[in-house]
């Protein structure tokens, strides 16, 4: 490969420093392959081992025969597979103990109620009224025999009347159960985000059930909850306003002491749709103003640069401990560490060398650490701030002083927002152009608000009265400013901008481009007469980008996935083309989350869904009307059928207000009526055309589709009584999958209705409830028949997909594959 460089005046940038200076980085990147391969490919274990053990004792015996030179590029490439082979067995190795530590905790849940007593290592409370601990050091004593439990466990419990912090002992009888896989299939999947933590079961309880023993051990950990006792006590006391102290309360201790369970909802949510949430989450950005602002003051105070430097590695050993030891957090430190280890080496530090060996020394940690959010935003921000530096510099060295900074400034957001904007789309399935901008006004403030925070800790605890309170005074006039921020670039989500999820290839495929724009004159050599440079390899990558954004769904099959949502229907119906028909919204949600899109959206988002051709509103109740006001503010929709309406529900006429402002047609559909999809045919069974029925469950829209050789009923919430209608007007009606009818009631789903329909598959879509769904009665009903049941509170959501001949279904949760072929 030949570099180019670009040269203006005295500035002269090389677009393109050869490999081979960057050894770290490429071992790093080897040993990452390694990881993927073994993720996505199943190799023997014994197979990895003696080929991981196998290949440096050739190496070395070609060696030391004179077969192979030590420092040519053979033995070069050989280090590199050993690196990609060790990634491949350390993740094999991962994997092997995760399902070891499954089976030890299924063995343990099944014991049923008892004693558990563990060490508070991370409390959240993501809602007003409930809060989450994850517990370290677990016991579980049943029949006075207690055993050590051999991972983390979460709690998911109510509002507690005493806090729990760090390091408090926590007791508690209840049940444990182990994390299950996703539920609803979107981006990001919690099971494996937990596996990660060493977390793999869960337990619910009741917030009267936990006592907590409060520990005066004194850690930094449990200072930072000191702290914030000292803020909210303190500084806040004469905040008038309850919303404004836990407004400015929550950003001081998620900034200051990454203490983030005290942010409140609306907070959560600005910060979300301004695109500026990585301010309070403890980052390389904070880590680099502590570390730089204190580095500045020992300069400042005339210390050799060593003894500067040794007594920095200190104080970011002590800032990780203070506010916790995370990815983003421990990469900038170590990133440090190997910057302040140039001092005393007296060697140029390079930063993609330094990053790949951060990277390096977290995975070999935890291996599954690549597969986090956390460490991928991360890296990845720091990798394109690296890469494109040369540029900014050569783009910007003749501004003036103050434009400058300002034009660099912009760049390097753009850069970061950009390059970041893949893996948004992979997790929160939106982007937020308005960060640009955010971060110009965020960033500096932030710069202020650190040091302000920790010298008014540090005086607060002293007789200095006017001094505490100027700098206190100072302080919340900076936190002020910073909310400010963060609620004009929300603007209620206007410059948010929330897309459909490509794919991964699409998104990946994106960000190469992107990165190859960082060196866009590297000379690749010739092809005929034209040459190959790095530029013209990003815009065939781009568009190669936009050609799988375009065909991300392959056309062909139906398919139809019945979403799990809880005690309520859903169901999504792709054509072979794909149109897209929504059955119902689920049930609406019990409490109001800091999460700024439902499940539902996300769940549609995350499977390629932009628009809505067709929505069906069975019958109005809550737990079919769910989050569909949400859906149709967000999504297109092509126009609704519903059967009966109800105008005294008010989560109906907030579906009705929403389609009316979106200017969706709504058309009743009743007993005769037909239409066709793309080929996929629907007829109306019930409503009947006039009925005197006032039971709105029985007037629910029933559907008979048929694709080809393929047969679907959904009965929505009909009951017995319309079932025997049914069966009297219509008859030879065999399906192959039956939604059943009102979550498994035992009313409904007869025998006769049964006995007529003959499904192959009944799916019961149902989730935690008071009212025994699905019924024993009914489950038994239908192993009568021989039908297979899937359940979506066990289950999880079930996908179908149709050639129109056979099918096949997959249970998210259960991981449960069924596969039928007509005969």
């Amino acid at each position: 490969m030949r570099d180019k460089g670009l040269s203006s005046g005295s500035i002269q940038v090389f677009l393109g420093p050869p490999s081979a200076s960057r050894p770290m980085t490429a071992i790093t990147l080897s040993y990452i392959i390694g990881l993927i391969l073994t993720t996505y490919f199943d190799i023997p274990y014994i197979l990895l081992t003696i080929a991981a053990l196998t290949l440096p004792i050739l190496t070395a015996i070609a060696v030391l025969t004179g077969r192979l030179q030590a420092k040519t590029k053979s033995v070069w490439r050989l280090l590199l597979a050993l690196a990609m082979l060790s990634g491949a067995l350390r993740m094999q190795t991962q994997i092997e103990s995760w399902a070891l530590l499954q089976g030890r905790v299924q063995s343990i849940a099944q014991s049923g109620e008892m004693l558990i007593t563990g060490t508070v290592q991370e409390s959240n409370r993501y809602e007003p009224n409930s809060q989450t601990l994850v517990l370290k050091q677990v016991f579980v004593e049943k029949w006075g025999r207690s055993q050590p439990f051999p991972c983390d466990l979460i709690v998911r419990t109510g509002h507690l009347p005493q806090d729990a912090h760090i390091g408090d002992h926590v007791q508690f009888t209840g049940r444990i159960a182990p994390i299950r896989g996703l539920r609803v299939q979107t981006g990001f999947d919690f099971q494996q985000y937990r596996y990660a933590q060493n977390v793999f079961a869960e337990s619910y309880v009741s917030s009267d059930d936990v006592t907590i023993n409060t520990q005066n051990e004194f850690t930094l950990r449990t200072a930072a909850f000191r702290a914030q006792d000292q803020i909210n006590t303190h500084l806040l006391a004469d905040e008038s306003s309850n919303e404004q102290r836990a407004l400015i309360s929550g950003l001081l201790s998620s900034i200051a002491l990454g203490i983030r369970s005290g942010v409140p909802a609306s907070l959560n949510d600005s910060l979300h749709a301004s695109g500026l949430a990585h301010i309070t989450s403890i980052s390389g950005l904070h880590v680099s103003l502590v570390l730089f602002g204190f580095a500045f003051a020992l300069k400042l105070l005339g210390l050799r640069r060593r003894w500067a430097g040794g007594l920095t590695v200190v104080v970011a050993i002590l800032y990780l401990c203070l506010v916790g030891f995370r990815v983003p957090t421990v990469r900038a430190a170590l990133m440090a560490f190997v910057l302040i280890g140039s001092y005393f080496t007296e060697r140029r530090v390079d930063a993609l060398n330094s990053l790949g060996l951060a990277a390096l020394l977290i995975l070999l940690y935890n291996p599954s650490e690549l597969w986090l959010p956390s460490f991928q935003l991360s890296f990845t921000a720091v990798l394109a701030l690296v890469l494109f530096n040369p540029m900014q510099q050569w783009l910007f060295h003749a501004f003036p002083f103050g434009f400058k900074h300002l034009a660099e400034g912009m760049f390097a957001s753009v850069v970061v927002i950009s390059a970041l904007a893949p893996f948004s789309l992979h997790t929160f399935h939106d982007i937020t152009p308005a960060a640009v901008l955010g971060n110009l006004i965020a960033i500096p403030l932030l710069g202020i608000l650190l040091p302000l925070t920790y010298i008014w800790l540090a005086v607060s605890w002293l007789p200095f009265g006017l001094l505490t309170s100027s700098i206190g005074w100072a302080l919340v006039q900076v936190c002020r400013a910073l909310l400010w921020t963060i609620q004009t670039t929300a603007a209620d989500g206007a410059f948010q901008f929330t897309l459909a999820f490509p794919g991964v290839a699409c998104l990946a495929v994106g960000l190469l481009a992107l990165l190859l724009l960082a060196r866009p004159l590297v000379d690749w050599g010739r092809i005929g007469p034209c040459r190959v440079l790095n530029l013209h390899i990003a815009l065939v990558l781009a568009l190669a980008s936009l050609l799988l954004y375009g065909q991300r769904l392959a056309p062909g099959n139906l398919r139809v996935d019945f979403v799990a949502l809880g005690q309520g229907d859903c169901t999504l119906i792709r054509t072979p083309n794909d149109k897209t028909i929504l059955i119902d919204g689920g049930p609406k949600p019990f409490h109001q989350t800091s999460r700024t899109i439902t499940q539902l959206e996300e769940f549609l988002l995350a499977q390629g869904v932009s628009a809505i051709d067709l929505l069906i509103l069975t019958h109005p109740q809550n737990d079919h009307i769910g989050v569909l006001p949400q859906v149709a503010q967000r999504f297109p929709v092509g126009r609704m059928l519903e059967g009966v309406a109800d105008n005294n529900s008010m989560t109906y006429q907030n579906l009705v207000r929403a389609l009316d402002e979106r200017g969706v047609e709504r058309h009743p559909i009743r007993q005769g009526d037909s239409f066709q999809i793309d080929g996929v045919e629907f007829w109306a069974l019930n409503p009947a055309l006039e009925s005197h029925e006032k039971d709105i469950n029985e007037q629910s829209v029933v559907l008979w589709m048929r694709w080809k050789k393929f047969d679907a009923l959904f009965t929505g919430d009909i009951g017995s009584k319309t079932e025997q209608r049914l069966i009297t007007d219509y008859d030879n009606w065999d399906a192959d999958i039956l939604k059943v009818a009102h979550h498994g009631s035992r009313y409904s789903t007869s025998d006769g209705f049964l006995r007529e329909t003959l499904p192959e598959f009944a799916i019961i879509q149902t989730g935690r409830n008071n009212y025994g769904h699905p019924h024993i009665d009914t489950r038994q009903r239908l192993y009568d028949i021989n039908a297979h049941i899937l359940r979506t509170d066990y289950d999880g959501s079930i996908q179908l997909q149709t050639d129109g001949e056979g099918y096949r279904l997959y249970a998210s949760r259960s991981n449960r594959l069924y596969v039928f072929k007509e005969e």
